[in-house]
């Protein structure tokens, strides 16, 4: 019962007595011979399927990449160098000797 997102909201009493209930009514649909309602078949009948979540969260996530903010996108790179020293290069003056 791994697949079924109810779990983490009912009890185990209930997931018996749920588990119960499809049980008898697997049993009028179905013979000793043969099942014509394709109750027990193993089909998930109308679920979303796992392929389909997935592609849901990948669209999710591809929207949220798509639609982050200035912030968080990629500074060209002269916006991320060290600021440049533009007055010739050199040291500059010698700090004052101090007084004694």
């Amino acid at each position: 019962m791994g697949d079924d997102p109810c779990e983490c909201f009912f009890s185990h009493t209930g997931m018996m007595q749920r588990l119960l209930r499809m049980l008898q009514e697997a049993q009028d649909a179905c013979t000793d011979g043969e099942c014509t309602d394709g109750v027990l078949d193993g089909a998930d009948a109308g679920g979303v399927g796992t392929a389909t979540v997935v592609a849901a969260w990948m669209a999710f996530a591809a929207g949220l990449y798509l639609l982050r903010p200035n912030t968080m996108r990629a500074q060209p790179a002269a916006a991320t160098e060290k600021p440049r020293d533009t007055d010739g290069g050199g040291p500059g003056p010698e700090p004052p000797a101090p007084t004694a």
